[in-house]
């Protein structure tokens, strides 16, 4: 009798074990649930967010490219308008901080080339530097310098050459690092 009331007390022990892992099982199905909708939730943010600064979705990461007529002419300051979209490129990546961005200069072919890698350097480091006074950590900011290098157009007419004379920010995808760029690309 005593063994019978043991097994008994024992399968009821067995039966509030398994109550208790299904309970605990179905909570944690619940957390991962909200944990991704919450990150759909960012994702689809992100990705409005990145829409509005005319994001290119590349191999690379997304790319916001910051054009000739964003500087003063010959210059490496920022417009108001070019501050404008930094505000927003900041913004995103104060949501975002598992990301980094590398912010690559560029010219046309006018000039010397010494000059040209020179300019695309300053106007580089200008946008990062008015990321970091936006509150991007300085550390998740790197700067490459091309100068004529990867024109987007040819450097034949005014408004060819135009194009040319850019910034392009790389926003990584997550936390990966972001590719050297390579020819075409």
């Amino acid at each position: 009798l005593l063994s019978s009331t043991t097994v008994s007390f024992g399968g009821a022990k067995s039966r509030a074990q398994a109550q208790a892992a299904a309970m605990t099982a179905q909570q944690q199905a619940e957390a991962a649930q909200a944990q991704n909708q919450a990150l759909a939730q960012r994702a689809a943010q992100l990705e409005s967010q990145l829409a509005e600064l005319h994001a290119t979705k590349t191999e690379r990461g997304m790319v916001v490219t910051i054009g000739d007529v964003l500087f003063a002419t010959n210059q490496a300051n920022l417009t108001p308008n070019g501050m404008s979209t930094l505000r927003k490129l900041a913004e995103v990546m104060q949501q975002n901080p598992e990301r980094t961005v590398l912010v690559e200069g560029f010219t046309d072919s006018t000039g010397s080339s010494s000059y040209n890698q020179d300019l695309s350097q300053r106007r580089a480091n200008a946008v990062a530097t008015a990321l970091g006074s936006m509150g991007v950590e300085r550390q998740r900011i790197a700067t490459r310098a091309y100068g004529e290098a990867f024109p987007v157009a040819g450097n034949d007419t005014a408004a060819n050459r135009q194009m040319n004379r850019r910034v392009e920010i790389v926003l990584s995808n997550d936390n990966a690092p972001i590719p050297q760029r390579t020819a075409g690309r």
